[in-house]
Formats: C-alpha cells, structure tokens, sequence
C-alpha cells in the first residue's frame, strides 16, 4: 500500500490560522466596543453625578421641596400635624 502524500506545509493548517485569527479579531473587536461605551456612556454619567453632588446646594433643594408641600418633616408641616394632635 502506498504512503499517504501529506498535504503541502502552507496549506496544512490554513483552517487553525483562520479560526484563530477570527477569535482573536472578535475579542479584540469585543473589548474595544466595550471600552468605547464606557468612555461614551458611564464616564459622562459619572461626571455629571459628581458635579451634581459637588454644587447641589440642599437648603435651596429643601426650600423648594416644602414649597411644593412634598415632605412631611418641613417645619410648616411639623406645626400644622402638631396642631392637628392637639400638642
């Protein structure tokens, strides 16, 4: 029986290279999708929330909360429920 003639060295693991290739390419592919959102999305949200927290002045956000008659503990609201309970 004669010997089996291998196939030529270049084309020998073609099929290897190409799925290897295609991985690596969709990792890469994966990871830079990813950091390009974070950078797009989350930072931007990040930064807003810290400069929010940073210049959010709470007396004028309470202020404007009582005004709108949306909290129970505004002073106002203390005094007219302590009425109300006869204290």
């Amino acid at each position: 029986m004669a010997a089996l003639i291998p196939r030529p060295a270049s084309l020998r693991n073609n099929g290897y290279k190409f799925m290897r290739r295609m991985i690596i390419s969709g990792c890469i592919v994966s990871v830079a999708t990813s950091v390009a959102l974070y950078q797009l999305v989350f930072v931007p949200r990040q930064k807003r929330a810290r400069d929010f927290h940073e210049n959010a002045d709470i007396y004028k956000m309470l202020e404007h909360m009582c005004s709108k008659n949306l909290l129970h503990s505004c002073p106002e609201n203390v005094k007219k429920m302590l009425a109300e309970k006869g204290q």
